[in-house]
């Protein structure tokens, strides 16, 4: 791959060099009639490399940080970096997947949080931070804990058991997907109750009865399939024996009938 790109610029290189002088009229003093030379063209400055040659490099308006200036206000961006609002004329800002939400991407895939959040390893998300850590519950927003069902928030930020289901049976907290998300931005195990699983055992038990009562459906109907062939075979079997009855008593009678 790197062999690739070496000899890309290789190729490229000398063309863009060339690219960047123009041919201009100069006025020498002591002639009438201007002279063509080559000059860097708009977009592009005189330079001296290390060899002391003359060179043009492009122009870019803003400073192309943590990038490089390619051609007139167009700057190319390192790896991890990117155009400032998309644009190949703005300068280059780091990457973040994340996009950083309540917080700000200072290098390629790493975020500064804001003030009342904190960054979750696992995710790479800032998430809030409450004091109490919002048992029975999630720290919503910074300082601010939202209850689970079954639960209200008392004074100080904890999740205390409603009232009205303090008298019955506890029962654990049903923990929703917004739940799962704690104080410190991780997640939480979904716990799952009693009735979850007999609904999936009863579900389970009513597919098997159909499958069977199917193929007791299918038995019945291959046995009385045969049943009826076997009687239209007897019925065609008497039918015949009878209709060879009728000729023998008929060859008889005209026999008789003869002699």
């Amino acid at each position: 791959m790197l062999a690739l790109r070496v000899l890309i610029i290789s190729v490229l290189l000398p063309g863009v060099l060339l690219a960047s002088f123009c041919d201009k009229a100069v006025y020498v003093a002591g002639k009438k009639k201007p002279q063509v030379v080559k000059a860097c063209c708009n977009g592009y400055r005189y330079v001296t490399t290390d060899t002391k040659k003359i060179s043009c490099e492009p122009i870019c308006k803003e400073p192309c940080s943590n990038g490089s200036c390619v051609s007139p206000n167009t700057c190319s961006c390192n790896q991890g970096y990117e155009n400032l609002l998309h644009m190949p004329s703005k300068g280059c800002v780091p990457r973040c997947s994340t996009k950083c939400l309540n917080g700000q991407c200072i290098a390629p895939e790493t975020c500064s949080c804001d003030a009342g959040y904190q960054l979750d390893e696992s995710s790479g998300r800032c998430a809030p931070i409450c004091s109490t850590g919002c048992p029975n519950g999630f720290c919503e927003t910074p300082g601010k804990c939202s209850c689970s069902r079954g639960y209200s928030l008392a004074s100080d930020q904890t999740c205390v058991p409603d009232s009205s289901s303090s008298t019955q049976t506890t029962q654990p907290p049903v923990t929703t997907e917004s739940d799962s998300f704690s104080s410190t931005g991780t997640t939480q195990p979904q716990e799952t109750t009693m009735t979850d699983y007999g609904f999936i055992k009863n579900w389970k038990i009513t597919c098997l009865m159909a499958i069977v009562l199917l193929l007791a459906l299918i038995v019945l109907g291959f046995f009385m399939k045969l049943r009826h062939r076997r009687t239209t075979s007897e019925d065609f079997k008497t039918e015949k024996e009878m209709i060879a009855a009728d000729n023998k008593m008929f060859v008889i009678d005209f026999t008789s009938t003869k002699n």
